[in-house]
């Protein structure tokens, strides 16, 4: 068994950072970085490991920061086990130090310690450590304050040795619809539901093809990447500009970007036809209303004329006279 753990660090997102927009708390201005945003580390049970997190002070007055450990909460619609807590990590890691002190301008490495139990099952894990700032009054005599908080998220592998944990992920559902947001402008829009049903993190991207007919050509959309946490699902976002009428296919192409190349990719495809609806069905109005004022016009010249009789009389001074109309014209 190795006596420690193997500490792999940034393969997710490189080594990205998290940078605090600058907030103010009265005439205070709290502004710090945390870099990388993202920690992996990979041990056996009974195993330790440690990492560092690089925290920048980027404002003019010394920065003091609490550190913690805590689970990541995961919505219950995101979960495909039981309980949110059944891959929480937070109780194996913590920093060294629970105040971090940062003078202004200055860099400190907030250091991780990790201690896994002999009995920690093999799979992944997963926590939040956060450095938070402590509350500033927000103005002369508030009794509220302002604090500032990052974390990190912390991505935690169990692998006991000559062990290979499991990635794997299912497209549960792949949902394609058509939305109106405008009279003439229709959007296609993706939403794809991916579960996690391996034994750790998974990171998933790819690209969705959409092929439109006729004219439209062929365009491509960027998903991911996104790290999908053990026991969880989550659902992708795509929109697509699509032609006003005819027809869609879109083609969605997920790999993963971690973990032995040769896992396949995930492949879907779906096709939807764009009709513009609310646009034909008055159009189709107005042409029948049309129709019919022109056929009613035309049956009115195919019609003989009317004749009109009238009868009565007129006196005349030779007496009293009758009178009447024909078709032909007048009559005595």
């Amino acid at each position: 068994m190795r006596a420690r753990g193997l500490l792999v660090i940034g393969l997710t997102t490189g080594f990205m950072t998290l940078a605090l927009p600058a907030i103010r708390a009265g005439s205070a201005e709290v502004s710090f970085i945390v870099s990388p945003s993202q920690l992996e580390m990979e041990v056996e049970p009974g195993g330790t490991a440690w990492a560092s997190v690089r925290v920048y002070n980027k404002q003019d007055t010394a920065l003091q920061l609490r550190t913690y450990v805590s689970d990541i909460e995961i919505p219950q619609n995101d979960l495909i086990t039981e309980g949110d807590l059944a891959f929480s990590a937070a109780a194996w890691i913590r920093f060294s130090d629970q105040v971090i002190k940062v003078k202004p301008g200055g860099v400190t490495d907030a250091i991780l310690a990790v201690e896994i139990p002999t009995t920690a099952a093999p799979g992944g894990y997963h926590a939040f450590g956060y450095m938070q700032t402590a509350a500033t009054p927000a103005d002369a005599g508030a009794t509220v304050g302002v604090s500032a908080r990052v974390g990190v998220t912390l991505l935690l592998d169990v692998v006991p040795s000559g062990t290979d944990l499991v990635r794997e992920v299912r497209m549960s559902d792949f949902d394609v619809s058509i939305d109106w947001p405008g009279l003439f402008h229709p959007v296609v829009r993706t939403n794809e539901t991916l579960d996690n049903i391996g034994d750790t993190h998974v990171l998933v991207g790819g690209v969705n093809t959409y092929r439109g007919w006729p004219g439209s050509g062929t365009s491509q959309q960027k998903v991911g990447p996104y790290t999908l946490l053990r026991g969880t699902r989550h659902t992708l976002n795509t929109e697509w500009i699509a032609p006003l009428i005819g027809r869609v296919t879109v083609t969605s192409e997920l790999v993963y970007q971690r973990g032995p190349n040769d896992l396949p990719a995930i492949v879907v495809q779906r096709t939807v036809w764009v009709i513009p609806w609310h646009l034909i069905v008055p159009l189709l109005m107005v042409i029948g209303l049309l129709g019919l004022l022109w056929m009613r016009r035309k049956r009115r010249r195919k019609e003989p004329s009317r004749a009109y009789t009238f009868h009565g009389t007129v006196a005349t001074g030779r007496g009293w006279t009758h009178s009447a109309t024909s078709p032909k014209g007048r009559g005595r």
